[in-house]
């Protein structure tokens, strides 16, 4: 898995070290390039799924679905 923080003099904060490490623990599973056939294909609510309990774990809200009582509400001033 490929990603990059900015300014790249700096050091990541470890809570995003943290998030990335819940993408890399999955990342066999929600690799859209080993995962192209029409059975493994997986839209975002399926990524969001695999990844729920890892985010949830560090108490991220995750939404459950596009359904209205599923979705995360936040205020936008």
């Amino acid at each position: 898995m490929n990603w990059i923080f900015f300014p790249k003099t700096n050091q990541p904060p470890r809570e995003l070290l943290e998030v990335v490490k819940v993408f890399e623990k999955v990342s066999t599973q929600i690799d859209s390039t080993k995962n192209d056939t029409n059975e493994l294909r997986l839209d975002s609510d399926g990524v969001l799924r695999i990844l729920e309990p890892g985010l949830e774990e560090m108490e991220f809200k995750v939404e459950k679905s596009k359904k209205a009582i599923d979705k995360v509400r936040i205020p936008v001033l």
